[in-house]
């Protein structure tokens, strides 16, 4: 019987591989990322929210259920006007950004859902559903890696290098 590295020694001994043409993004289509295109920024900029729920302060839901007082709401793409205190809480969409005093958010499906006053049934650790201010971007990781995941910013115009196309 063969070793998962031998039957893969045997399968690449018979796989030739393209080269790489670097080409505009405009053209890429059909084709494979053939090295990680970093980020031009850190990104997110500051601390957001990777859910919709609601931002509060993880030492308020630390025993539960509690009901705390919703103080706003934080559509995406608006900054914070006011912060969270203790004993309340702010409506969060999904890439809000996080508002002072918030170190947590707490998916609505754990919640009653209200407007005016939340009911939170779970505790969760303080940082949970809180996308990091630069967690993505040129100190943390490649933002189009080869992985082909999507790019949260391009080379501003430059070409990168992808595979040629396939011929049959």
């Amino acid at each position: 019987m063969l070793t998962v590295e031998e039957a893969q020694a045997r399968v690449l001994a018979e796989v030739t591989l393209l080269g790489t043409e670097d080409i505009a993004l405009a053209e890429a289509h059909g084709r494979v990322l053939r090295e990680d295109v970093p980020a031009k920024a850190d990104l997110p900029e500051r601390d957001n929210s990777a859910m919709d729920g609601y931002a509060v302060r993880a030492d308020d839901i630390a025993r539960t259920p509690v009901t705390l007082r919703v103080i706003g709401e934080l559509p995406a793409g608006t900054l914070p006007s006011i912060a969270v205190a203790p004993g309340t809480a702010i409506r969060i969409m999904t890439g809000a950004f996080l508002p002072d005093g918030a170190d947590t958010v707490v998916h609505v499906e754990i919640t009653d859902g209200g407007r005016e006053a939340v009911r939170i049934d779970e505790m969760l650790p303080r940082g949970t559903n809180v996308a990091a201010a630069a967690s993505s971007g040129p100190e943390s990781s490649a933002c189009w890696p080869v992985c082909n995941k999507p790019p949260c910013a391009w080379r501003g115009g430059r070409r990168s290098p992808f595979s040629p196309r396939a011929t049959s």
